[in-house]
Formats: structure tokens, sequence, C-alpha cells
């Protein structure tokens, strides 16, 4: 946070902290407000890690097609406050998420959306997940 806020001065902005007041506004040209309200740790575990070797197994056989193994998407990242801090901190166990959600699902907002295949891959998904012996 500090990095960004140095960034943003160095932009020529006076920081207010909230709201501006007239003194503020009466003072300086550009004004920028910046607040941290707090965050959360990241978490990493490696693709080739044993939980993410076998969530990749247990998903390609899931969707297998005739025998053939399905092409599973793993990506290294992915953005939001998913809150898993608290319980990979707890368990001191590595963790991998599986999302669902279609690309313009538009979370947290009034037109928030998943496709119905989605969900139903996604049940399919989970039942692959929890048959599959680690």
């Amino acid at each position: 946070m500090a990095a960004i806020e140095a960034h943003v001065r160095a932009q020529g902005y006076y920081l207010s902290k909230g709201e501006p007041t007239d003194e503020e506004r009466a003072k300086y040209d550009r004004i920028a407000s910046f607040v941290f309200l707090g965050g959360s740790k990241a978490a990493f575990t490696p693709l080739d890690s044993a939980i993410g070797a076998w969530a990749h197994g247990a998903l390609a056989k899931t969707f297998a097609k005739d025998g053939v193994p399905a092409k599973v998407v793993r990506i290294r990242m992915m953005g939001g406050t998913v809150p898993t801090e608290a319980l990979v901190d707890a368990l001191k166990i590595p963790f991998v998420i599986v999302p669902l959600v279609n690309n313009d699902n538009n979370q947290h907002s009034f037109d928030e959306n998943i496709r119905v295949g989605h969900l139903l891959d996604g049940v399919r998904s989970f039942t692959g997940l929890l048959r599959a012996p680690f």
C-alpha cells in the first residue's frame, strides 16, 4: 500500500484521508482520497504440487472422452479476496481453487450470473474430485 501511495503522490496528488475538506480543496489542485481498509495475505500452491497433480488428474479423468483425458486449464493465480488465509494458516496444508463461473459473470454486481452449463459442470467437477483418491 505504501508503494501505491508513493506512486499517487509522485503523480502530483495530495492524498486526503477520506472526503477532502473545503480547506484542502482550496489549497490543492490535485486531490485523491486514499484509505487502506486492510486485506488478506496471498496464498500460493505450485501447480506441480501433490494436490495440484491430484486435482488435475481427477478433473482430466472426470471430463475424459472415449478414454482420452480432458485438457484441464490451470492458471497460477486468480484475483479476488477469497478468504483462504485463515484456513491455510490453521491447517498448514496447501489448497487449490476450482472456479466454476463464466468469464462474464459480473461477480458481486446487480447482474451477477452463471450459465446453467457451468453449474452442471461444477457439480460434475466436485463429484469427480470427491471420488478421486489422493
